[in-house]
């Protein structure tokens, strides 16, 4: 009843867009005031010279080209730099034609804002082992020579035919910023949640008591002197969180402690121990929320607000604050064998008990049944992501493979084997592939923008289409998408509200609040609706979720985008709710709806 957390408090507002080289470029007016501000200082890779062409680097020192339509001709030279913007403007921002960059206005901006707020992960060199510990707890090891390319098979076969499994995407430049957030109420409490309706109450009593307390604590500090910095700005947020965690606390341990000692008086020996238990262990958790707010608020008040934020999120590195520095990964370290060892984790303990897998394959039935009674209809089916990924320019010879087979035929053959399952068998699996991936009702495909949004769309895969409609899986298990970027999601969110944003991210654009995660196959049985096996969205510790697709609609766009959810009926009332909007959906949610992904390659556990 008292686990109830605290939801980490939301931004307030907007999003700063994109502010790209000309030419080719449009200048569109802003849609509100969230679009009133220009970029603060970010890393970026350019092309030398700027372009805004689109890249994808075949194996075998082979490289091939998709370019814009309007564009200069291709380069392969890439320099790291770091780009100052202005800040504030009121002049129209510049960002790229429609068709590179569609979602300007229906939450492509939210998405990158929220993940910049607390800067990124730090995958250098230097501290690769450590930090992939804070991004992915759970995985056997953390030695940095297991996660290079020599994990990988050197080839895959994708339609009968071999391919180089070291290709990556390049995206485009892109500049983003950050705005405070604000405190976001808690979701509105659901009765089936609680025990007795006395609980219910006495939830409601403790969140009442907390806000008026932490306001008490509010107004008796003194005014700031002078206004707050970009650095205030970003420790605010997490020593509140602490105060209020720490208060809540403080609450529950004195309401324990009078039910222990009515319990003495009523000579219920039995429940005073157990009220007298669970005061003692409120008291410990208060004094380390106090702990730790004090610490945080330490640390900022030195200007420290990287360790003030490390603190925050309990991490066991420091974040490369947004504007601060270039943002760069471990050059040894391939993504690809990163998602394949957070899958091969996440699978290995839920394989490992018996109770749990149980406990997985029937959560995965009856998504898979929900999905396939929903019979969803979404409005927000629009392509968000660029359409022209065939080869052309003077680098458009042979992709990756041993016999000389063009860049065209990889896609066809991908295109070939979407939205089919076969009788899948271990001994079938392969040990790598790429794939495209379709829900259990067969009418939408999953899709991930250039912003690393994951939706639904109904249209099916195309050779034009090819990288954000096709994913990489390691013996079934989906870890990355075809440009070698990573799944995510946040436990933050998912601990308190019980729904999180569920992302794609390169290494060095991660986001330090970001977790790990995986979606892997399971059995979901051969009678009834539903046969076959499904995905499962799982993190690296083995702690399994479900999804739900919303329709949001943000500046008049609607856009379709995927959420992971604790339980899909719950999650799609919280995703609903307009408490979620600046935190999890970006906008106003109008539809929201379970959903199933088929499993293409794995019979599953």
């Amino acid at each position: 009843m008292h686990s109830v957390s605290l939801l980490v408090p939301a931004l307030a507002g907007g999003v700063l867009g994109f502010a790209l080289p000309e030419p080719n470029v449009r200048h569109i007016p802003p849609h509100n005031a969230r679009l009133g501000n220009k970029a603060i200082t970010k890393h970026v890779i350019i092309e030398a010279p700027c372009e805004d062409d689109y890249y994808y680097h075949g194996g075998l020192q082979t490289t091939a080209y998709a370019v814009f339509p309007g564009s200069s001709s291709p380069t392969q030279t890439f320099v790291v730099t770091t780009v100052e913007t202005i800040a504030p403007s009121d002049d129209p921002l510049d960002t790229p034609d429609v068709d590179f960059l569609p979602e300007v206005a229906d939450g492509f901006y939210f998405d990158e804002y929220l993940d910049d707020f607390y800067g990124f992960y730090d995958f250098s060199d230097t501290s690769f082992s450590a930090t992939l510990q804070d991004f992915a707890p759970g995985l056997s090891s953390y030695d940095t020579n297991v996660f290079d390319e020599d994990d990988l098979p050197q080839f895959v076969t994708i339609g009968g035919q071999l391919y180089s499994t070291v290709s990556q995407f390049y995206l485009p430049p892109n500049i983003n910023a950050i705005l405070p957030r604000s405190p976001q109420q808690l979701p509105a409490l659901d009765p089936k949640n609680f025990a007795s309706i006395q609980d219910l109450l006495e939830e409601i009593a403790i969140r009442q008591e907390t806000e008026r307390e932490y306001a008490r604590l509010v107004a008796s500090q003194s005014p700031p002197k002078q206004p707050p910095s970009k650095a205030d700005a970003l420790n605010a947020p997490g020593i509140a969180m602490l105060q209020r965690q720490s208060i809540r606390d403080e609450i529950i341990a004195r309401r324990e402690s009078e039910k222990a000692a009515k319990a003495i008086q009523a000579g219920q020996a039995s429940a005073a121990v157990q009220a007298s238990a669970s005061a003692a262990q409120a008291e410990r958790e208060a004094a380390a929320a106090q702990s730790k707010a004090n610490a945080a608020a330490a640390a900022a008040a030195t200007g420290d607000t990287a360790k003030s934020i490390q603190i925050t999120l309990d991490r066991k590195t420091l974040p490369i604050l947004p504007g601060t520095a270039a943002v760069q990964s471990d050059g040894k370290a391939e993504p690809l064998v990163i998602g394949k060892k957070v899958a091969e984790a996440a699978a290995g303990t839920i394989s490992k008990d018996a109770d749990k897998l149980k406990q997985v394959q029937d959560q995965a039935k009856s998504a898979a049944q929900k999905a396939q009674a929903a019979a969803p209809k979404p409005t927000g089916l629009i392509s968000r992501a660029i359409n022209a990924t065939s080869p052309s320019g003077s680098g458009a010879n042979p992709m990756a493979s041993n016999n000389g087979t063009d860049f065209t035929s990889v896609i066809s053959a991908l295109v070939g084997t979407a939205n089919q399952q076969q009788n899948l068998d271990a001994s079938s699996t392969p040990d790598f592939s790429y794939s495209t991936i379709s829900d259990v009702t067969g009418g939408f495909f999953l899709a991930a923008d250039d912003s690393g949004t994951l939706g639904l769309t109904a249209e099916a895969p195309t050779a034009d289409a090819f990288a954000w409609k096709t994913f990489a899986l390691f013996k079934g298990a989906l870890a990355a998408d075809a440009r070698s970027r990573l799944f995510v999601f946040f436990p933050a969110t998912m601990d308190a509200l019980g729904v999180s944003r569920f992302r794609l991210a390169a290494l060095n654009e991660t986001s330090f609040d970001a977790r790990a995660a995986a979606v892997i196959p399971v059995n979901v049985g051969g009678d009834g609706a539903v046969a076959g096996s499904v995905l499962v969205p799982v993190d690296a510790e083995g702690g399994s979720y479900a999804f739900v697709a919303c329709d949001v609609a943000v500046d008049g766009v609607v856009v379709n985008k995927l959420f992971v959810v604790a339980d899909q009926d719950a999650g799609i009332k919280t995703l609903l709710e307009t408490s979620t909007q600046d935190q999890v959906t970006g906008g106003v949610a109008n539809d929201c709806f379970p959903v199933s992904l088929k499993s293409p390659l794995s019979a599953g556990l």
